[in-house]
């Protein structure tokens, strides 16, 4: 249409210019007759022609150009629609149909998940049966195979991980059973029983290393020391973990077994029992409470004093000068780690709550890929880091029994008694200790009475003294009495606590709640903000290889 009315437009102009060329024509043959005026028409009718071939090829020019413009727009328009068509129908979007199902390999991994929690719940089913545990210590006591002993004492060790376990275990008398499997003729089978019993102690149960004490492990260790067997190392090492214990050291102290046990090694001829004994009586030196008792010591300390290894000698000297009063006591810590695992504890807590920001984070970036919606862009965010949040509390409640392995010994604590005779004989020591410091007490104060009104002084603050702080420490002072009955107060309210939630019951069931809750969470973050396996494993991965004493 365009080039059509150019052509019009181009034909009525030339028709125009015909014309007027031929009414030029005419008033130049007319002219003719007239002199000198030829010349000016003619140049006025050129003028005429050449204006009107400009006004005819600017008014094309331009009806081009306007043509062209709108052609120009039209073509923007449509390449904006279709850019935007192509934004809206584009497959890399989260609006496509791949998001409306569960993610790639949802149903599979779920039906493993459920598999491997099933295993799982049946696997401690069996450990927390009471009658696998006793069919365990038959097989243990009666069986002729030396194998089928050391699998079921393999089955008692894989028990010591089972918070919910060690109550029940204890009860049963398997410590009793373990300290028998001491001296068992296959070394096999002796080396597994030691392992068992240390990995109880591993895990922080004082209790079952007092009981094992109590019923004569301490004299089965000995013997392997002395044997110097495969096993003596192991031996050695589960010795030093009995002996951390204060309850074991006042049964050392007051046994005579016991002693004799701790002679037999300081009087081998082997420097490595030499090492034992000395670094055993180390050990007792910590304790302020033994320091009636350390006389007994003496003679041992005497004799390793003579050793021909420099190191026991210096030591054993040492000790020697510190029963005599001449040098100052070790000071030292030989309590179990409970204020440690209770900082991990807190560490773990921590690190899983820290995962929920950056599993916000992690999810908003990965969904950058799919959505220019800011909007949806956070909300997927925010589920997945609510979801990891969750999981994360779950975790660490459920986590709190595993790092406080003190609740449980105090629940076993009330299984267990010290024999009459070693309390009775740690009281006398006591007694006499404390009549000797009375004695000494009495005589510094004749001595200041016979001195100047400044001594009398001092008697009497000396006496205001005694009242706050007691006799050279070994009595007690008012404000510690104070103290004692507060923190009895204390600990008796959290028993009653203690004694529902961390029952052989309340530890199992929520040892089987806690995966069951926690991968339903997970499951359901990553069923609805996708990008959550990551996270997920960052959450479960410390849990089989975490930072405390497990």
């Amino acid at each position: 249409m365009i080039s059509l009315s150019i052509k019009n437009l181009s034909k009525n102009g030339y028709s125009a210019i015909k014309k007027y060329n031929r009414i030029s024509t005419i008033s130049t043959t007319s002219s003719s007759f007239i002199g000198n005026s030829l010349i000016p028409i003619k140049s006025i009718s050129s003028s005429l022609i050449l204006n009107n071939n400009k006004s005819i090829g600017s008014t094309t020019l331009n009806i081009k150009r306007f043509y062209s413009a709108t052609n120009n727009n039209k073509n923007s328009d449509n390449s904006q629609d279709k850019k935007q068509h192509n934004f809206d129908h584009d497959d890399t979007y989260h609006n496509k149909e791949e998001f409306t199902k569960p993610p790639k390999y949802f149903y599979a991994v779920a039906l493993i998940t459920i598999a491997c929690i099933g295993t799982y719940f049946v696997d401690n089913v069996i450990s927390f049966s009471s009658e696998q545990i006793l069919q365990d210590i038959k097989t243990i006591l009666k069986s002729e195979d030396a194998l089928e002993r050391n699998n079921a004492l393999k089955s008692i060790s894989t028990r010591a991980g089972q918070a919910f376990c060690v109550e029940k275990v204890f009860k049963l008398g398997v410590v009793e059973v373990l300290v028998k499997a001491l001296d068992d003729p296959d070394p096999i089978v002796q080396a597994t029983a030691i392992k068992t019993l240390n990995r109880f102690s591993f895990f922080c149960f004082e209790t079952f290393g007092d009981e094992a004490v109590k019923k004569g492990a301490c004299e089965a260790l000995t013997r392997i020391m002395l044997s110097d067997g495969m096993n003596c190392e192991a031996a050695s090492n589960l010795w030093f973990h009995y002996f951390l214990s204060k309850t074991n050291q006042i049964q050392l102290l007051t046994s005579s077994d016991l002693l004799y046990c701790l002679q037999n090694l300081a009087y081998s001829d082997r420097f490595e029992l030499q090492r034992i004994s000395i670094a055993t009586i180390k050990i007792l030196f910590a304790n302020r409470e033994l320091y009636p008792m350390l006389n007994k010591l003496k003679g041992m300390i005497s004799h390793l004093n003579k050793s021909q290894d420099v190191l026991i000698s210096n030591h054993a000297e040492y000790y020697l000068n510190v029963l005599k009063g001449e040098y100052i006591p070790p000071v030292g810590n030989i309590s179990l780690p409970d204020e440690e695992l209770d900082r991990k504890f807190k560490i773990h807590s921590c690190y899983n709550l820290l995962l929920a920001p950056l599993t916000y984070l992690y999810c908003c970036s990965r969904w950058k890929k799919y959505t220019r919606d800011p909007i949806y862009l956070k909300a997927k965010g925010i589920y997945g880091g609510t979801m990891m949040l969750l999981a994360a509390v779950v975790s660490s409640l459920t986590l709190f029994p595993d790092y406080h392995p003190s609740k449980i010994n105090a629940r076993l604590k009330k299984e267990f008694s010290l024999n009459t005779k070693t309390i009775e004989e740690f009281e006398r020591c006591k007694a006499i200790s404390l009549a000797e410091a009375v004695t000494l007490v009495d005589k510094n104060k004749n001595n200041n009475n016979n001195g100047n009104d400044n001594g009398n002084n001092k008697d009497e603050t000396s006496d205001e003294e005694k009242k706050k702080t007691g006799l050279f420490g070994f009595g007690k002072s008012q404000e510690e009495k104070e103290k004692e009955k507060e923190e009895k107060e204390r600990v008796k309210r959290e028993k009653q606590g203690d004694n529902i939630l961390f029952s052989p019951n309340s530890l199992f069931t929520i040892k089987q709640a806690s995966p069951i809750l926690t991968y339903s969470i997970l499951f359901t973050g990553w069923k609805h903000a996708r990008f959550m396996l990551l996270p997920a494993l960052a959450l479960l991965i410390p849990q089989v290889y975490d930072f405390s004493v497990m």
